[in-house]
């Protein structure tokens, strides 16, 4: 377990992906909007990268194109609510200023996080109804 950057970048020659990627330092400064190439759109530090970077793809994989280059064929909002709304502990260092107060981008994290307080909730009633289960098992004896 090692900690470090997951940045989500778009690139002006590939329109309609989007690439995220490990980094183990602080990613550059972002290029301009309007600017041809790679361009950083958020990035934030991860505990462990490595689950963090496996959420990502979890959430976006349907959507994968390359899995060397990290590409997935999502709109930006997409890809940053995914990586935003994981549960594991990160902190946002970098998210585009056109971006930020994007109504759809806060739509599109609260909703991923609602589903995934859900799927909680789901996983901890199967819990609790398997050990009421066992307690009943072994009260009654078969």
């Amino acid at each position: 377990m090692y900690g470090g950057y997951l940045v989500i970048e778009t690139d002006s020659a590939k329109p309609g992906l989007v690439r995220i990627m490990k980094r183990a330092s602080v990613p550059a400064e972002p290029r301009p909007r309007h600017s041809k190439g790679p361009r950083v759109l958020y990035s934030a530090r991860f505990d462990d990268l490595s689950a963090g970077h496996m959420h990502a793809h979890a959430a976006l994989r349907h959507d994968l194109v390359d899995v060397d280059e990290g590409t997935y064929r999502s709109d930006p909002i997409r890809a940053i609510a995914a990586v935003d709304a994981s549960d594991l502990s990160h902190r946002v260092v970098y998210v585009d200023p056109g971006l930020e107060n994007d109504p759809d981008l806060i739509r599109a994290i609260a909703e991923r996080r609602k589903k995934h307080a859900l799927v909680d909730r789901i996983w901890h009633a199967a819990g609790v109804i398997a050990v009421l289960f066992l307690l009943i098992k072994l009260l009654l004896g078969f």
